[in-house]
C-alpha cells in the first residue's frame, strides 16, 4: 500500500512544476485545431466527391456498354415489368416516354404497354 501512496505522492509533486497555458494560449490552440479540423474535413471531402463520381462514371459506362453490346450482337429484346399503385398506369406512362425523348433512347426502347384490365361486375 505504500507504494500506491507514494506514487500518488510523487505525481502531486511533478504537477506543481507544469507551466499550464493561460486562457488566450488555451483559446488559441482551440481555435487552431477546429480551423485544422474544417480544413482537413474539406480536402477530404473534395477528394471523396471525385473519386466517388469518377467510380460510379465508370460503373455506369461499362453496365450500358455491356447491355448495348449484348442487344447489338444477340439481336435480344428485353421486356420488363414496372409495378404501379392503381390509377396511376397512365401517369407512368407518360413520364417513361416523356423520359425515352428526352434520353434519346428511342432506338433502345421500342414500344411502352400499359396493360389495363377492366373490371366485370
Amino acid at each position: 500500500m505504500s507504494k500506491i501512496t507514494e506514487y500518488f505522492k510523487e505525481t502531486k509533486s511533478e504537477l506543481k512544476h507544469v507551466i499550464w497555458p493561460t486562457r488566450r494560449q488555451t483559446f488559441y490552440y482551440t481555435l487552431i485545431v477546429i480551423v485544422l479540423c474544417i480544413i482537413i474535413a474539406y480536402y477530404l471531402g473534395i477528394f471523396d466527391f471525385i473519386f466517388f463520381t469518377r467510380i460510379t462514371e465508370n460503373n455506369h459506362t461499362l453496365i450500358y456498354q455491356n447491355f448495348t453490346m449484348k442487344q447489338e450482337t444477340e439481336g435480344v429484346r428485353n421486356w420488363y415489368a414496372i409495378h404501379t399503385y392503381a390509377g396511376y398506369e397512365n401517369v407512368v406512362l407518360r413520364n417513361l416516354r416523356q423520359r425515352i425523348d428526352s434520353l434519346g433512347m428511342n432506338e433502345k426502347i421500342f414500344n411502352v404497354i400499359v396493360p389495363i384490365e377492366k373490371k366485370i361486375k
